[in-house]
Formats: C-alpha cells, structure tokens, sequence
C-alpha cells in the first residue's frame, strides 16, 4: 500500500479532489470527518471544555465561537490542536491498517505539511487556488467576512509553501469540470 495526502489551503478545493478520488473507487480517509467524530466523544468534548469553557452553551460546544477564537489566538489555535492532533492521527493510521492491501490510499488532510503529515505519505497532492479565488471562495462558502477570510487563510502555511512541497499540483482555480477532468486524467496516468 502506498499513501497519497492530499492537502492545500482553506477553500482550495480539497474536498472536491478527494471526492473524485473516491468515486474512482480509491479509499480515501478523510481528517475532517475523523474531527467530526472527535467532537462527538465525551472525553474530547471534556478536554475541549476544560480548556474553552466559553465555548460552551449548556455543555455544548458551540463551534462558531469555537472557530472565532482558534483564528484569532495563536495559543487557543496550538492548544486545540494539542487536543486533537494525536487522535486525528493515531485514527488514520488505524484506519491505514485496514486497507494494507489496496495499492493506493488517499489521505485528506488540510494541515498535512503544518502537522508533519507529510512523513505518513508516499506522494503529496497539493490543491491550488489562486488566492482571490482563495478568498471569495472562502467568504461565500462559510458566510465570511474579507478579514474574517484573511484571519482563516493566514493562520495556514501559505498554499505557494505548500505547493513547493508537493509531488503533484491540481490547479483549482478555474471550473469545477476542468478540475475533475485533470485528477481524472492524472488518475487514469498515475494510479492506475
């Protein structure tokens, strides 16, 4: 088995790469979604709360404010992912364990290169978007304002880092057709 991680920026279209992957029939483990059940566990949920209390309405976590505070303090940011991190990992490789025998499997996972994800991968994809698309992208999707946009895109690696990291570039800056169309070619040339 080999690992493909795709990452890129915020609103950078990683999710729609991904996505194409997974209807080509690849396994694709998703760092978002393993988030999503995180914040389902009562034991995450406590070590979140002990933390942010003021995060919490009534003993749940509100995610809004949640968000507000990791973008705008650098610590509250290192802290939360201090929480989750190690488990978002320790669940990817669990889940690696289970398709040993699969030639490819796709890693989705925003912050690859800020956590060090790069080292469980054999190849890295990287998601561009140029970044006024970046940003109007971000403000439409997520009801954002432009410096609410700004605070997101900016606590990340700059995406032009991140692409002079990478094994392959998908330029996601113009349709969403012509971006299925080059993973798709670069699936029929690559992986399979």
């Amino acid at each position: 088995m080999k690992v493909l991680g795709i990452t890129g920026g915020i609103a950078s279209g990683k999710s729609l790469v991904s996505q194409q992957f997974k209807q080509r029939g690849f396994t694709v483990i998703d760092a978002d979604a393993i988030v999503h059940e995180l914040f389902k566990k009562d034991t995450v949920l406590e070590e979140i709360k002990n933390r942010f209390p003021s995060v919490f309405d009534g003993g749940i976590l509100q995610r809004k404010p949640l968000a507000d505070l990791i973008f705008t303090d650098p610590i509250a940011k290192h802290d939360l992912e201090h929480i989750l991190h190690p488990k978002v990992y320790a669940s990817i490789q669990e889940r690696l364990q289970s398709h040993l025998n699969e030639p490819w499997v796709v890693v989705d996972i925003p912050l690859l290169y800020e956590t060090g994800g790069q080292s469980i991968c054999d190849w890295v994809l990287v998601v561009y978007v140029n970044e006024e698309t970046q940003k109007a992208r971000l403000m439409a999707r997520n009801q954002l304002s432009l410096d609410e946009a700004n605070q997101r895109i900016s606590a990340q690696l700059p995406l032009k880092d991140k692409v002079n990291q990478a094994d392959i570039v998908i330029d996601n800056s113009g349709t969403i057709q012509k971006t299925i169309d080059r993973v798709n070619e670069l699936i029929d040339k690559v992986f399979i």
